[in-house]
């Protein structure tokens, strides 16, 4: 047995020592409704700590910053370390580890690759562990040494932070995911039935309720081509304000992610008629619920920054006619088909 090894024995069987006859006891802090990252996780992370000898002791974080999560003092007896799992991004997490008995609080930040394909949850789960057991080594041994190497995980920088100076490290800390969007773009609505193609402006707002599913807001504007009539021409505009809801297929590390998107909202239809003597040229418009739903895809362009596109077929009810002279020269068709294309800037 080398000596790292036996370093490694030799510190567990010490805290178990502290703790009495019992195994040393770990308290796991987390959300009440972990994402599913941080469930994941916490399952593997639990079954770790039980291989390595610990015993583990729950503790629910309700909305506390998680330097004070970490320190506080948990209310199960004989504690000595504190684990919190702060999830950023899918393929980004923190890892906090306080040790009562040197008084460090150690933070890691672990990053899988974008496009590796690998998830990061088995990743935090054995590097939690490797950091409790170095707190547990300098505890009985404070000489530097290096972190043993291991074959399935990626290697990433270690601080360990004094309490006294936590605070710093937390306030250079990114914020939380960003849970709002704004969304710019193009896109093409076309009628089966005579009335267009037409190309659509598109702007947009979103709320990200969970990671994987979104609620926004879309408008656009579009100019179709003129329709022929008897004795002239009739110019045609539409404008869509629609309620979106986006679901992203939760692939890890994933830089394609399929989505299902769906909408419901409001449809005009506004028509200017310019007739040649002896007709005469009128304007109407009417206003109609249009629904959408269809697959799509994001691409991670940047770690705030996403390309999507989608797919739709609208159903407008009731159905736009446009009629002049008394005869029909087109009509919204259902289906409708639309396509989108967007740029999406979380903030």
């Amino acid at each position: 047995m080398d000596g790292v090894l036996c370093r490694g024995v030799f510190a567990c069987l010490a805290v178990a020592g502290i703790a009495g006859a019992a195994p040393a006891r770990v308290a796991l802090v987390h959300e009440v409704e972990p994402d599913a990252l941080e469930q994941r996780t916490l399952t593997r992370l639990r079954a770790e700590l039980i291989a390595a000898g610990f015993t583990i002791t729950e503790v629910e974080r309700h909305g506390q910053d998680v330097r004070e999560a970490a320190e506080a003092e948990p209310t199960a007896a004989g504690v000595f370390a504190t684990i919190v799992i702060v999830p950023r991004t899918a393929d980004i997490a923190d890892i906090w580890v306080a040790d009562r008995i040197t008084g460090k609080t150690v933070v890691r930040r672990i990053q899988v690759p974008p496009g590796s394909g690998r998830d990061v949850a088995p990743i935090l789960a054995v590097r939690a562990v490797e950091l409790l057991q170095a707190s547990l080594l300098e505890a009985i041994d404070p000489a530097p040494r290096a972190e043993p190497a291991t074959s399935d995980v990626p290697p990433s920088p270690v601080t360990i932070v004094p309490s006294d100076v936590s605070a710093w490290m937390q306030a250079r800390r990114p914020r939380s995911d960003p849970r709002f969007a704004l969304q710019a773009g193009a896109g093409v609505i076309h009628s089966f039935s005579g009335v267009g193609p037409a190309f659509l402006p598109l702007l947009g707002f979103a709320y990200r309720v969970t990671p994987d599913l979104a609620v926004g807001v879309r408008g656009a504007t579009a100019f179709t081509a003129d329709l022929r009539a008897l004795g002239g021409t009739i110019a045609v505009r539409q404008d869509v304000v629609s309620l979106e809801i986006t679901y992203t297929l939760p692939l890890e590390g994933a830089t394609v992610r399929p989505i299902a998107i769906g909408g419901v909202g409001v449809y005009h239809l506004d028509v200017v008629g310019v007739a040649a003597p002896p007709y005469k040229g009128e304007s109407n418009d009417l206003f109609a619920a249009i629904f959408g739903l269809g697959p799509g895809a994001s691409v991670r362009l940047g770690e705030r920054v996403s390309l999507l596109a989608d797919v739709r077929l609208l159903f407008i009810a009731p159905q736009p006619i446009v009629r002049a002279a008394g005869a029909e020269v087109g009509r919204m068709s259902r289906p409708t088909l639309c396509g989108e294309l967007l740029v999406d800037v979380a903030f």
